[in-house]
């Protein structure tokens, strides 16, 4: 274990109450946004731990729906290495107790919050 992720994840953690609380209240976009056409609103990202076999890779994902505290909807933001049913796009159920970091997206600029664990 790294001492300096352990501290992320925490920081990480710590703040994910109140990212979802701005998520429902829309501050965040729910969809990605149109082809030529830039989002209003941030978008908000999660990442959890893809476990496959023994081996275990970290995914981000964007989220679409977080109505109950624990559970969260979301689409895969990236392709897994791991895992060839994986890939950027498709759907997701997270269980909010295993996210990990959290960052916020603005279109055209990039992160712009969170993301501790990168």
């Amino acid at each position: 274990t790294d001492p300096a992720l352990e501290q992320a994840i925490a920081t990480a953690r710590a703040g994910l109450p109140a990212v979802r609380g701005r998520y429902t209240a829309g501050e965040f976009a729910t969809s990605a946004s149109e082809p030529g056409r830039p989002a209003t609103r941030p978008r908000l990202l999660v990442r959890y731990t893809l476990a496959v076999d023994d081996a275990y890779e970290y995914m981000w994902a964007y989220v679409t729906s977080w109505r109950d505290p624990s559970v969260i909807l979301a689409t895969t933001a990236t392709d897994s290495v791991l895992h060839p049913r994986a890939r950027a796009g498709r759907p997701v159920v997270l269980d909010a107790a295993a996210v990990i970091d959290w960052a916020v997206e603005q279109d055209g600029v990039g992160i712009v919050e969170g993301a501790y664990t990168a």
